[in-house]
């Protein structure tokens, strides 16, 4: 009978719904304004990011590798050895699929790199997460995505579970420059005879072309012999045309004429060469990476997942984050399949991505560092911060700078932007230090020595031991490039970034032709010898915030890092 009375008490606790106790919380940031439930038929695909015990001694490593002063420096990992190193816990996957299993949802779980993805209906994640998924929208832009403010686990299970997104992410990767300026080609007559990039352009100024880059960094006159190839993300449906490319070729690169890049498909990316799809971002990339690296190989990544749309219940819209996807594409790559240099010109507010989800991405970042490929962002085109009345904590409210991710990021190398000749600092070139990424020893001496020139200047705004950048720069004003058949120009550190990308594609080749290591993870290099090899950039600054912003001095700084490259003294630095 006690018998009988125990397992009839039993009963309800069985059948009762699991406990949720919250797992992250957070407030729409500013211009997001919830419209409606999400459409139950809503997909999302899930990204269960697991908890990764060995995932400090892979910082070490990686540390090691790109230290010139250690016994391990350009001993890059195989891949065998970071999938060891960043392996899930196996007990944080047997209890994350036990989960799964119970809610009757295991049938639908793939095992990832780093944890478990999950395609489901906002009815069932709804429920599996005590969220509620709603359709919020950008006041500026009218884009919308479905987000949910919290989401909760079964309390057993925050210690295996890093992050689960799309949740409570906001972040929008946006294409880091100003809308381009299309000026009748008169104008641009006097540029436009420029013709091959091997002629001398004395000057950058009015507009920038292959010619003046490589004359006003020293790269004009050497001769590529490798096999280094140049790898170029492209979100948000961006298609980099061919037919433009040629015609920029005719007009600033003959030599590349005829040549292309490859382009290859992630996550459903999307290759439309209609002249009229043609993307600003993408042509800028392709185009100037192209005519300053021929004859070494670009790729073009072009990755599909949050645009973001305004999901329509009659439509499957994908409003998932990218950097998932074309994170788990290169991280399966095999270790001759990866490019040694990465140019990435997108990214939001650090604070529209949930933290323990910025961490987790770093983190996947960190693993391609360990393998040897260099992974450049821009710093973003918004100096310390947007206007002033959008520089608030998503928190607290209390008003502060407003750092970018990924360029936050420390195992990712940021890239400012100059301007003219010679270079001052271009006034939109962001910069500052991460809320989330503490600063580490490589940049500590660095760092320290210009936060000693601001006498308390804008204390309380900005977390002076977080993070600091960027940590180099480069032209970013006026570039001519062609979209849809027309030649206009473009601002921002989106063109900043694939101009030292290139610079460190050409350092790869020439390592590599005296069979020496590529460079991999730049930071401790560029912030030990590599500084050597750099222009100090001292005149400028990036206003934001209502503020006249950070300016730039000698040495490193939070608008222009530490300076824009000299590709001769590069060279030098690393003995070829």
């Amino acid at each position: 009978m006690a018998l009988l009375l125990l397992l009839l008490l039993a009963i309800p606790a069985l059948c009762a719904p699991q406990t949720l106790t919250p797992q992250h919380t957070t407030t729409p940031p500013q211009h997001w304004t919830p419209l409606s439930r999400a459409p139950p038929s809503h997909p999302l695909q899930l990204q269960i990011i697991l908890h990764q015990p060995n995932i400090s001694l892979l910082h070490s490593r990686l540390l090691a590798v790109s230290d010139p002063l250690h016994e391990e420096y350009g001993q890059h990992l195989t891949k065998s050895e970071v999938d060891d190193l960043a392996a899930p816990g196996e007990e944080s996957v047997r209890a994350v699929e036990g989960w799964l299993r119970d809610a009757g949802l295991s049938h639908r779980a793939q095992r990832t790199r780093g944890g478990i993805s999950l395609l489901l209906p906002v009815s069932e994640a709804d429920p599996l997460l005590g969220a509620e998924y709603t359709l919020f929208q950008h006041l500026h832009t009218r884009e919308g995505i479905a987000r949910t403010l919290s989401y909760s686990l079964p309390p057993a299970l925050h210690a295996h579970i890093r992050a689960i997104q799309p949740t409570t992410i906001f972040a929008r990767p946006l294409a880091m420059h100003s809308p381009p300026r299309v000026r009748p080609l008169q104008v641009l007559a006097n540029t436009l005879q420029t013709g091959d990039s091997d002629v001398t352009q004395p000057t950058c100024e009015p507009n920038v072309t292959p010619a003046c880059l490589a004359q006003m960094y020293g790269t004009r006159g050497y001769t590529p012999a490798g096999d280094e190839r140049l790898g170029i993300t492209g979100y948000l449906g961006q298609n980099a045309n061919l037919e433009d490319l040629q015609r920029f070729y005719q007009a600033f690169a003959t030599d590349a004429q005829g040549s292309s890049f490859t382009t290859v498909l992630v996550n459903g990316g999307e290759n439309n060469q209609t002249l009229s799809a043609a993307g600003t971002e993408a042509n800028l990339d392709v185009q100037y990476s192209g005519a300053l690296t021929f004859p070494l190989e670009n790729i073009f990544y072009s990755t599909a997942g949050s645009p973001p749309f305004l999901p329509d219940p009659s439509e499957q819209e994908n409003t998932n984050e990218p950097y998932a996807a074309w994170l788990e594409y290169m991280l399966g790559l095999e270790d001759q399949e990866l490019p040694g240099v990465v140019s990435t010109s997108y990214g939001d507010d650090e604070q529209s991505v949930p933290e323990g989800y910025a961490r987790a991405v770093c983190d996947q970042f960190a693993q391609l560092g360990a393998r040897g490929v260099s992974l450049l962002f821009a710093s973003g085109d918004a100096g310390v911060g947007p206007a002033e009345n959008e520089c608030y904590s998503n928190s607290d409210g209390r008003k502060m700078f407003v750092p970018d991710f990924p360029a936050s990021c420390p195992w990712v190398t940021s890239v400012g932007a100059t301007t003219g000749d010679p270079e001052i600092a271009a006034s939109f070139s962001g910069g500052g230090f991460s809320n989330y990424f503490p600063r580490q020893e490589w940049q500590d001496s660095a760092v320290e020595a210009y936060l000693s020139t601001l006498n308390g200047s804008y204390a309380g705004m900005y977390n002076s031991s977080g993070r600091a950048y960027p940590d180099v720069s480069a032209q970013g004003q006026n570039y001519v490039v062609y979209v849809s058949g027309q030649p206009g120009l473009v601002d921002g550190t989106s063109c900043s970034t694939p101009t030292f990308a290139s610079i460190i594609l050409l350092l790869n080749d020439a390592l590599q032709q005296q069979s020496k290591p590529r460079l991999g993870w730049l930071n401790p290099w560029l912030y030990g010898r590599g500084k050597a090899g750099v222009g100090d950039v001292s005149v400028g600054r990036n206003p934001g915030c209502g503020t006249a912003g950070f300016g730039a001095g000698r040495g490193w700084d939070p608008v222009t890092g530490l300076g824009t490259p000299r590709f001769g003294l590069l060279r030098e630095v690393l003995g070829v």
